[in-house]
């Protein structure tokens, strides 16, 4: 890889808000059928690094990482559940997947289903 190419690997950005609607969606479609943070770490990982590569990103293997996912994964659901915690803080975009779903579903749906689209598989949790 030419230095050119390695300078545009992405192994960190912040979650965008269709990142955020993935994540909220794999914690929603797995979580409350008992799957575990290590299952849904991966889950999420798949469709994040897959949804990267579909928008022409180049990334390393520590771009959303199951590990890394993990603390995210822990933050969104706690903003859900409405129990948000000191030791895995929520952010201003996990807060806004949440409003979305709560308050405006059909636009999460559309922000899902363009996701899907870019995945190439549906991973809607709601029909």
């Amino acid at each position: 890889m030419s230095k050119i190419e390695k300078d545009n690997v992405i192994s960190r950005k912040p979650f965008d808000l269709q990142e955020a609607i993935v994540l909220l969606d794999v914690y929603l479609s797995f979580y409350k059928k008992g799957a575990t943070n290590t299952e849904l770490s991966k889950i999420a990982s798949k469709r994040l690094r897959a949804l990267a590569i579909s928008r022409g990103y180049q990334i390393d293997e520590a771009f959303r990482s199951s590990m890394g996912i993990q603390n995210r994964l822990r933050s969104i659901g706690h903003i859900f559940e409405g129990s948000e915690s000191l030791s895995a803080p929520g952010t201003q975009v996990f807060r806004e997947a949440v409003e979305l779903y709560r308050n405006s579903p059909s636009e999460y749906k559309r922000l899902l289903k363009q996701a899907s689209g870019a995945l190439g598989q549906i991973v809607s949790s709601k029909g």
